[in-house]
């Protein structure tokens, strides 16, 4: 597939909310389309954590994550107040509100397992030694987004790396940058209809959601969205929503691999 390169260099000037961090600059060549392959439509939630024993969001997660036949794992990405990213689902860390507190601090506060609170690039460290297909799916909850990308594509791994988000202002970012295919809403509260006039390529939606509206299934699907749901851990609800052609994250991917439909 031909690919149409795009030289973006914004200078974003507004900050959000919390971090008094101004935007930084894209000075990176980002495309506009990828190839897909074809891949399990099974997403690890945290990481694949839950059979092995490990901890949610932990590198070792990841690193399992990597080792399985899976579409991708996803992570939770908050940004500290000196503006580096760290993997973690809570806005709070150890008491500390990350937004508002340097990453020497968090860090003297480790994980349950003894790492460390893991850095982005360490996961990108990971993805970039790794040679399968795995991607990884990143949760944004607040983060210059421009520095963001300029990271990502310094391991040499954009092609790899999905992203999720509920903030209006980060997927409109990523839309503005050409990767709003590689982006999904996250919440429900968005229309595929809407979801596709803003550029997005695909919905992440809770199971409770999607049970509540299933049209928006083969909506999103007619109109080249992926459909994205969450956290799905028994086999009989997973089944349901793979044959549907719906990517399933779950605390339990080894058990999900093993679904025949």
């Amino acid at each position: 597939m031909r690919l149409f390169p795009l030289l973006l260099c914004f200078l974003l000037s507004c900050s959000f909310s919390g971090q008094g961090l101004e935007e930084e600059e894209l000075d990176i060549v980002l495309p506009t389309k990828e190839r897909v392959n074809k891949e399990s439509m099974i997403i690890a939630h945290q990481g694949a954590w839950r059979e092995a024993g490990l901890l949610e969001n932990s590198l070792a997660a990841f690193q399992k994550a990597l080792d399985l036949d899976i579409y991708g794992s996803e992570c939770d990405v908050q940004q500290t107040k000196d503006g580096r990213f760290v993997i973690c689902h809570d806005d709070t860390y150890c008491g500390f509100v990350i937004s508002e507190t340097d990453y020497a601090i968090l860090s003297e506060c480790p994980l349950k397992n003894g790492e460390l609170l893991p850095l982005l690039g360490d996961f990108l460290n990971l993805l970039n030694k790794d040679e399968g297909r795995v991607r990884l799916i990143l949760d944004l909850k607040s983060c210059d987004v421009a520095k963001l990308l300029n990271m990502i594509y310094a391991y040499g791994v954009l092609d790899r790396v999905d992203f999720l988000t509920g903030n209006s202002k980060i997927f409109s970012r990523l839309v503005k940058y050409g990767l709003g295919y590689k982006t999904f809403f996250l919440g429900g509260g968005m229309t595929p209809q809407s979801a596709m006039k803003k550029g997005l390529g695909g919905i992440d939606y809770s199971d409770q959601v999607l049970s509540t509206h299933p049209e928006w299934i083969t909506e999103a699907q007619a109109l080249g969205l992926k459909v994205w749901v969450w956290t799905v851990n028994d086999a009989v609800t997973i089944r349901k929503y793979l044959e549907q052609g719906v990517f399933v994250t779950t605390d339990r991917p080894e058990m999900a691999l093993n679904i025949e439909y």
